[in-house]
C-alpha cells in the first residue's frame, strides 16, 4: 500500500470519529510497532512507513482502526489500555478481532528485513532485531523469562 493511501484512509476514519481537530497524523520509522496512539500533551495518530509499505490494505486499515479505538479511548477516559472497555470501542469502531496488540504477534503482517534474529534457548520462540543489543535480552514471554542469542543474518 502507498503511504499516501494510508494517509488518506487514516485522515477519513479520524474525521469520521471527530478527531480530526484533535489528534494529527503522521508516520513513524519504526519496523515493529504498526501504529501508535499517543494522547495529552502529543495527540497523535501515526502509522509505521516501513509496514505501511509492505502489507495490504485490509491490515493497514485495521491498524487505523485500532489506533482511533485507543484516541476515542483516551479521550473517555484520559488512557487507554487493551482492556474490556477498549475493545468495546474497539469493535464499535469495526477492527476486527483478534485486536492486534504487536505486529510481531501476527503471521499474516510483513515484517522488514532484519539483520539479526533473537531466539530463546529455551521455548525456540524467534523475534526479528533491528539493532545488536548490548546486553543479552531475556525471552520477551511471560511464561518463559529465558535466557536468548542473538544471532547475525545474511543475505
Amino acid at each position: 500500500m502507498t503511504l499516501k493511501e494510508a494517509e488518506r484512509l487514516a485522515k477519513r476514519e479520524m474525521q469520521k470519529h471527530k478527531l480530526n481537530k484533535i489528534y494529527e497524523f503522521k508516520f513513524i520509522n519504526s519496523p515493529l510497532t504498526f501504529g501508535e496512539c499517543m494522547g495529552e500533551p502529543e495527540w497523535y495518530i501515526a502509522l509505521s512507513r516501513p509496514l505501511v509499505k509492505l502489507n495490504k490494505k485490509d491490515l493497514v486499515l485495521d491498524t487505523i482502526k485500532h489506533e482511533v479505538a485507543h484516541a476515542i479511548d483516551f479521550m473517555k477516559r484520559g488512557f487507554s489500555t487493551h482492556d474490556k472497555k477498549w475493545k468495546k470501542i474497539a469493535e464499535e469502531v469495526g477492527c476486527n478481532p483478534p485486536f492486534r496488540a504487536t505486529c510481531c504477534e501476527e503471521d499474516d503482517i510483513i515484517m522488514p528485513h532484519s539483520p539479526y534474529v533473537m531466539v530463546c534457548q529455551k521455548c525456540g520462540y524467534c523475534q526479528p532485531r533491528y539493532r545488536k543489543p548490548s546486553k543479552m535480552p531475556k525471552c520477551p514471554r511471560k511464561k518463559c523469562r529465558a535466557k536468548t542469542a542473538i544471532y547475525e543474518l545474511t543475505n
